[in-house]
């Protein structure tokens, strides 16, 4: 997000009505730091997407929907620190 907003805020001055949260993410598509997965995915199964980095690229959020779809509703977001705070 804040590569977004570097690059498309002028002024001293944001706002973000009418942005989308799809304009943020395809926002540089060779960068895809995410992951879809559905929501019945076990936390031990989030955490070893995190561990688990592609061509040394971490994931900075698993975004969650019914199936683990991308052209489903956006159910919910887990981060990196939400996975340390449940598993300690």
């Amino acid at each position: 997000m804040t590569s977004w907003l570097a690059e498309t805020v002028n002024g001293p001055h944001v706002s973000l009505e009418g942005i989308q949260v799809k304009h943020v993410l395809h926002h540089d598509p060779h960068l895809r730091r995410y992951r879809f997965i559905a929501k019945e995915t076990s936390v031990i199964e989030a955490h070893h997407h995190f561990i688990n980095m592609k061509d040394g690229v971490r994931l900075d959020a698993l975004l969650i929907t019914e199936t683990g779809q991308e052209d489903e509703p956006l159910l919910g977001i887990i981060r990196p620190q939400d996975i340390l705070y449940v598993i300690g």
